[in-house]
């Protein structure tokens, strides 16, 4: 693919004796090729793997860059399709011109995918049935479409036609979801058909956030600030900073709006008020 093969700097792994890379110190971008980033567990894993495999596990454990030395050691990069979610906003294109986009640079999708002419009235979901019933029904060999950061896709339209795409699209398309947080996409499906692998990194024994908790998570998706927050009845500056410090540990979030994201995508948050 054109693209670096790293979206973010490379780091150092450091490797346990439980095959767990976590990343250390981050390191200057050199011209040389990145270095292979080895975790035969998962490896051995990603090799068995189902058509659909969904890869969670918390912020530093190496997810993404141990997934990016798979696809580099077995041979796979052109063929793969690595689209990285980003929070809405600004004029960066959406989910779904993105992955048009990243289809179009694998080698069998240069040949079937059309690009974007302009974005359609319909949405997303002309988009998907484009890429169904038409460009990659005829997709003779495998490729692979890698979501990261999947836990920033906080748009419920754009899930479900995530979850269209994923379970109707042809036999030879295969999907690499990564995410920090177990999301509610409708995959159970698959599981009968064992054409899902999920694999979970290790957690912290953290518990779910508690109701207080939610209460202040809930004020900040409102852009309340803390001592905005403490002018509510029972509430501290001190107490409305613990339970911030508490939210993101247990989502694993290291801004509020991370954690507001981690709060919708778990239904701790109502979804977002469509903007007409």
């Amino acid at each position: 693919m054109s693209q670096a093969p790293y979206s973010r700097v490379a780091c150092a792994p450091v490797v346990d004796t439980k095959n767990v890379v976590a990343l250390s110190r981050p390191l200057r971008r050199r011209a040389a090729p990145a270095a292979i980033v080895s975790r035969p567990g998962l490896w051995k894993r990603l090799d068995a793997a189902a058509r659909v495999t969904m890869v969670s596990a918390r912020p530093g454990s190496g997810k993404t860059a141990s997934l990016r030395s798979w696809i580099g050691a077995t041979g796979l990069a052109e063929r793969v399709a690595w689209v990285t979610v980003r929070s809405d906003g600004g004029d960066r294109p959406g989910l779904w011109p993105s992955v048009v986009s990243a289809l179009r640079q694998t080698i069998p999708g240069s040949e079937l995918v059309r690009p974007l002419m302009a974005a359609p009235d319909s949405g997303e979901r002309a988009v998907v049935e484009r890429l169904l019933l038409t460009d990659l029904a005829p997709l003779p060999d495998q490729l692979w479409l890698v979501i990261d950061d999947l836990h920033k896709l906080d748009s419920d339209q754009a899930r479900r036609q995530l979850v269209l795409l994923v379970t109707r699209a042809p036999g030879s398309l295969r999907f690499l979801l990564a995410t920090r947080l177990d999301t509610r996409l409708r995959l159970h499906r698959l599981r009968p058909e064992e054409k899902l692998t999920e694999i979970r990194g290790p957690r912290p024994p953290l518990g779910p956030p508690s109701k207080s908790e939610i209460r202040v998570l809930k004020y900040l998706a409102i852009h309340l600030s803390a001592p905005e927050i403490a002018g509510e009845p029972s509430l501290s500056t001190s107490t409305v900073k613990t339970h911030m410090r508490n939210l993101y540990r247990k989502l694993g979030a290291h801004s509020r709006a991370e954690a507001v994201q981690s709060g919708r995508v778990l239904g701790l948050l109502a979804p977002p008020a469509r903007q007409h």
